[in-house]
């Protein structure tokens, strides 16, 4: 029978307008330069052995925060244009 905490918790996560992944460190991804290293954390987080378990692709709007100081997002284009993201993004950028 599944457990009632990580039912209570899935059941917060499905109805939830976004999410925060907070990372652990990334693997070796077999590229060196910061922004690739970056880019690819945001997307994946660096596979099933690493982070990867930490992606919610069924939510609009992922805040990615890495723990070597990684900072970004990874959103769904459908339910939200680029535009208010951004301008969201930006807002946060600003507020920091």
């Amino acid at each position: 029978s599944p457990d009632p905490y990580n039912t209570k918790l899935l059941d917060v996560i499905e109805k939830s307008l976004f999410v925060l992944c907070l990372d652990g460190p990334a693997p070796d991804l077999g590229v060196t330069d910061k922004q690739s290293i970056s880019g690819l954390q945001m997307v994946h987080g660096g596979g099933s052995r690493a982070s990867g378990g930490n992606r919610w692709f069924d939510k609009a709007l992922q805040l990615v925060v890495g723990s070597g100081g990684e900072v970004g997002c990874c959103y769904e284009h459908c339910s939200a244009e680029g535009g208010p993201v951004a301008y969201l993004l930006d807002y946060i950028y600003e507020y920091m």
